[in-house]
């Protein structure tokens, strides 16, 4: 008994150096469990239809890149675009990338199923009834701060009376003071006239013009500032290019009203495709 004992006895002691490597067990090994078949990679998730409707940088896994590098790529209006935000106005409410800027009784900025490029849903800035000196629009600030920026959205100017003189911003980039601004100038004749970008910049710079606008249908803009200079595009169309040696921040849509209100009058633009980013993106539709 006494020797079954001491046989016991050494045979742990020996197993307390040596055992594990009897067994296949290395020392400090963690213990292996059931593989559950995971793989550690993180799938993205889109709605029930497949449709993405506005989504910024951030949202698709971007986050976290150097601003000026530019994100890698994020769905966008259909397409795959290096893209920072990217709006095509499909969900009931804004987008709270947005921030809106609503000044005047009767000034709206809403998602409307009336006025859509794509999709089905765009839009709407409206002042209903026009108000003294109103503004209706959303602004989008770029992440990181002021630096390169491509900004571009489709324009829909509806038939409506309009007379010669009420000049109106539709769409902005801004920075601090400095600011240049897409104008829609009526002719007199319903709604139909020219749009224009106007400069309020340190250097004395000229409007030019961007062409006439289209009645009743779309048409995309996009602006294009590298940190030196500011190219427009109307369309696939090279419309201009100036010196603008500001930096920018912010881009926004919708219209102010400069004039005296009148409580029987309504006016609207409709907005759709926005999409911004870090370089000319290419119009994705119009």
């Amino acid at each position: 008994m006494i020797g079954t004992m001491r046989r016991a006895f050494l045979f742990l002691a020996l197993c307390t150096a040596g055992c594990g490597a009897l067994l296949g067990i290395e020392p400090g090994s963690p213990e292996l469990e059931g593989d559950d078949g995971s793989t550690g990679v993180v799938e993205a998730s889109t709605s029930n239809d497949g449709a993405i409707d506005a989504i910024t940088a951030e949202d698709s896994g971007d986050a976290g890149l150097p601003t000026d590098s530019g994100p890698t790529g994020i769905p966008c209006l259909g397409a795959q675009l290096d893209a920072f935000f990217c709006d095509g106005f499909e969900s009931t409410a804004l987008s709270p990338a947005w921030t809106p800027i609503l000044i005047g009784n009767g000034a709206t900025f809403a998602t409307t199923t009336q006025y859509f490029a794509q999709g089905a849903r765009g839009g709407l800035s409206r002042f209903s009834p026009m108000p003294d000196n109103g503004t209706a629009r959303l602004a989008w600030k770029r992440p990181g701060g002021s630096g390169p920026i491509a900004f571009q959205f489709a324009l829909y100017v509806m038939s409506d009376p309009w007379s010669v003189g009420q000049d109106v911003p539709v769409a902005a980039l801004r920075g601090g003071a400095n600011a240049v601004q897409v104008y829609f100038v009526p002719d007199g004749n319903d709604a139909n006239g020219t749009l224009q970008l106007r400069f309020q910049i340190g250097p004395a710079t000229p409007a030019f013009s961007l062409g006439a606008s289209k009645l009743n249908a779309w048409q995309c803009i996009e602006l294009v500032h590298d940190g030196a200079n500011l190219t427009t595009y109307v369309g696939s169309a090279l419309a201009g290019t100036a010196p603008v040696p500001v930096a920018f921040d912010t881009a926004e849509i919708g219209f102010d009203w400069p004039y005296t209100g009148n409580p029987g009058a309504a006016k609207a633009f409709a907005y759709d495709n926005v999409a911004i980013g870090p370089a000319r993106l290419g119009c994705v539709a119009n």
